[in-house]
């Protein structure tokens, strides 16, 4: 059975709520991502975007897991890919410098969030890198 491996970076890491799916995972690892890239809280959970114009993208820091093809589509039903979140290879740096691909959920639009919500920042307890306060606001078509 092949293994994939996945990069975490919020409520999917030790300690969150959502770890238990990763219960049949191997941990890797912390790492960070290579490249910068934007992370902002949404309505209770944090999200990824490839880059935003009123964002400073950044090294986002995280956890890697080596996971089953079970495990992987539990974690994709929980990130709603590819409708939600979209997964997505990225390099990563290990703690140890070790450089890996891994699988990361990227959130596929803004406007998929509802526009009851607003994006801020998010609590120092997840250690979430947070950069800029987004407010959400009413979108037409």
């Amino acid at each position: 059975m092949k293994l994939e491996t996945i990069f975490v970076y919020g409520s999917l890491k030790r300690g969150f709520q959502n770890h238990a799916l990763l219960a049949q995972s191997v941990a890797v690892g912390d790492a960070t991502t290579k490249l910068p890239y934007v992370m902002l809280r949404g309505p209770g959970f944090p999200f990824l975007l490839q880059e935003h114009p009123q964002c400073q993208a950044r090294s986002v820091h995280g956890e890697l897991y080596a996971v089953n093809p079970d495990t992987l589509a539990q974690l994709d039903a929980l990130e709603g890919h590819p409708h939600f979140y979209e997964r997505e290879p990225i390099e990563l740096v290990g703690a140890d410098g070790s450089e890996h691909w891994a699988w990361c959920y990227f959130l596929k639009d803004l406007e998929v969030l509802s526009d009851d919500h607003q994006i801020d920042t998010a609590s120092a307890t997840y250690n979430w890198q947070i950069d800029y306060a987004l407010p959400l606001e009413k979108r037409t078509a």
